[in-house]
């Protein structure tokens, strides 16, 4: 399982990063960046199938996006 943090991928377009994640790779965000990520998340489910899981991580406050599908 790959973990990366969202400030290093910033750059990138997220709707990009959340698509090209692989199965069980793991996003660790802030709430704020969650909030940008949920949506478009539910529009790939929508056009692609693709199923990401959101848990928040309360040891160092950030969520943890783990592409399950």
């Amino acid at each position: 399982m790959n973990t990366i943090k969202a400030k290093k991928v910033k750059t990138i377009n997220w709707t990009a990063t959340l698509r090209l994640m692989p199965i069980s790779s793991v996003l660790q965000c802030t709430i704020e960046e969650k909030d940008t990520l949920a949506p478009i998340a539910t529009k790939l489910k929508i056009s692609e199938g693709k199923e990401y899981s959101f848990m928040k991580d309360s040891s160092t406050k950030t969520y943890n996006i783990t592409r399950v599908k």
